[in-house]
Formats: C-alpha cells, sequence, structure tokens
C-alpha cells in the first residue's frame, strides 16, 4: 500500500526532509506514533528551520503523552516561523500554538472529579 511505498522511499533517501516529513505524517495518520516521531525527529535534524515540521513533532509528542518535549516543540516550531520572518506562517503557528497549549494543560489534568473551585463549571470540549 502507500505506507509501505514511502516507507521505501524514506529508506533509500535518508537525507530528504520532505520524504520523512512525508513518511512520518503518514506513520502518525496510521496511528504509529513512536515510528513518526523518529522521523519528524530525522526531517528537523536534516532541516532545522522547519517550522511545519516541529509543529508535527510537537503533535505527535503530545500523542504520545510527552507533553514536556510537544511543549519544547511547538516553541520551537514559533520561533524558527519568525526568525524565517514569516509572518503569516508564524502568525499560524502562534495561533496554533494558543490552542495547542490549551490541550496540553487539559491532557496534563488529573482525571476524574474535582471540586476545587476552577473546575466546577468548566468541563472541557471534546
Amino acid at each position: 500500500g502507500a505506507l509501505e511505498q514511502i516507507a521505501q522511499a524514506a529508506n533509500l533517501a535518508p537525507d530528504d526532509v520532505d520524504i520523512q516529513n512525508r513518511y512520518a505524517i503518514a506513520l502518525s495518520n496510521a496511528g504509529r506514533t513512536k515510528q513518526a516521531i523518529d522521523h519528524f525527529q530525522t526531517a528537523v535534524r536534516l532541516n532545522p528551520n522547519g517550522a511545519g515540521t516541529y509543529a508535527n513533532l510537537a503533535q505527535s509528542l503530545a500523542d504520545d503523552g510527552r507533553l514536556a518535549e510537544a511543549r519544547a516543540a511547538a516553541e520551537k516550531a514559533v520561533e524558527v516561523a519568525r526568525a524565517a520572518g514569516n509572518q503569516d506562517v508564524s502568525a499560524k503557528i502562534g495561533d496554533w500554538f494558543k490552542e495547542f497549549q490549551t490541550e496540553l494543560q487539559s491532557k496534563a489534568k488529573p482525571a476524574g472529579p474535582s471540586a476545587s473551585p476552577d473546575s466546577i463549571g468548566n468541563t472541557p470540549a471534546k
């Protein structure tokens, strides 16, 4: 299938950042998060100026429960976009990062009922 084809391409072109990134996206979409993280990490090593790749890495890290690493990757995505002077990308990633921080905060909270004042009436959207 398609995943096997892109896996073969990734093996044949280990230094091609686009192929590594596309393979990581395909792995992530297939629910193979840990493998996706490995390939996103390869892609950012190959191109440390790829803001979108850092954002993809951040999402996969969050999906894997690695929240501190996810936050660092998301911050790097914003930093790289700003450093490149790409205001449109920086703004989009900045907006995404704000939503991402909210998602991280909700994942970091302990599960179960709580009667703390700041949780009353605040149920997270599903």
